[in-house]
C-alpha cells in the first residue's frame, strides 16, 4: 500500500489526522477534509462496504465514488474505530493499483496496528481529545 491515513469522522466530513507515506500523490494532508458520503469511510461503518476493496475502478460499490478517480485509488484497506465517546475514525491504507491479494490477515493486521496507534498516539494541541479505547471488541492495551 502507498499511504496509511487515520480520518475521523466529524460533523458530516472525514478529517485527516495523521497520513504515512505517499500522502500527496493521492492530495492528502493532515487537516484536510472532505464530505464524507463522498469517501469510502462512511460505507465502511455503515456495513455497504467490506474492509479491503481489492480493486476500487471496478467495484461497484465504490467505483462511483469521484475521489477514488480523483486520487487514483486502485485498493483500499480500512478499519472503522469507535471511541468510548462515540467519536468514529477510520484507519485505512490506499495504493494506486489494484491489489487482488488483500485478504483477511491484512485487515486483522490492520486492525492491530489500529490498537496501537490508539493506544500511543498524542493528539496535536488542535484536538480536544485522545482516543484511548474503543468500543468495537478490540480495546487498546498499554505495553
Amino acid at each position: 500500500m502507498d499511504v496509511a491515513v487515520l480520518g475521523e469522522i466529524r460533523d458530516g466530513r472525514e478529517v485527516v489526522r495523521l497520513v504515512a507515506g505517499e500522502a500527496e500523490s493521492f492530495g492528502l494532508a493532515v487537516g484536510a477534509s472532505a464530505r464524507v458520503e463522498e469517501t469510502f469511510c462512511q460505507r465502511l461503518p455503515e456495513g455497504r462496504l467490506g474492509n479491503p476493496v481489492r480493486d476500487a475502478i471496478s467495484d461497484e460499490r465504490v467505483r462511483d465514488l469521484e475521489v477514488a478517480r480523483a486520487a487514483g485509488i486502485g485498493a483500499y484497506i480500512g478499519v472503522p474505530l469507535t471511541t468510548l465517546d462515540a467519536r468514529v475514525y477510520i484507519l485505512c491504507c490506499l495504493a494506486h493499483e489494484r491489489r487482488p491479494a488483500l485478504g483477511e490477515q491484512d485487515v486483522l493486521f490492520l486492525r492491530g496496528l489500529a490498537r496501537r496507534l490508539f493506544a500511543s498516539w498524542t493528539p496535536r494541541p488542535s484536538d480536544k481529545h485522545r482516543p484511548r479505547r474503543t468500543t468495537d471488541g478490540n480495546s487498546p492495551r498499554r505495553g
